[in-house]
């Protein structure tokens, strides 16, 4: 998701926006919610979407996984092509609001060499015993799939 999404601003001269800086912080989780969706969408509507729908310039916060707080902000200004990448961007409450919904894939092989190279062995396993369990939840739940315009296997 996150290489194609870095490939498409040199192309387009399209800002891309990480779901990952929506991440929900602490004071916010519950098993409910995490089962519904891992971020802060509330503040992406707010942050993101109301102002990219009405073609103004903005900032939004940045939050930062490593630190478990906010740290920072990034300015958007606006553009014929916006790239909104990461797992939870197809969120129901959200991905209605864009053109085009791309859901990409990879086998279970990849994606654990490609997490493996990224996080280390301790990532690995965090995310096969905790984050992928939930994304595969969030994508049966939602129907995430099913309803991208486009599917890439990668």
């Amino acid at each position: 998701k996150t290489t194609l999404a870095e490939a498409l601003p040199s192309l387009y001269d399209a800002p891309v926006i990480h779901m990952d800086d929506f991440f929900l912080p602490p004071e916010l989780r519950s098993e409910e919610r995490r089962r519904s969706a891992n971020i802060h969408y509330e503040r992406f509507a707010a942050e993101v979407l109301a102002p990219l729908s009405a073609g103004v310039p903005f900032d939004y916060r940045l939050f930062s996984c490593r630190l478990g707080r906010y740290d920072g902000t990034a300015h958007v200004e606006p553009s014929p092509l916006t790239v909104v990448e990461g797992t939870y961007s197809c969120h129901p409450l959200m991905g209605r609001d864009y053109d085009l919904r791309i859901f990409v894939e990879t086998g279970r092989t990849e994606q654990e060499l490609r997490i493996r190279l990224r996080n280390g062995e301790d990532g690995w396993l965090r995310f096969r015993d905790e984050w992928i369990p939930l994304e595969n939840q969030y994508f049966a739940q939602h129907q995430i799939r099913a309803h991208a315009d486009l599917v890439i296997r990668t």
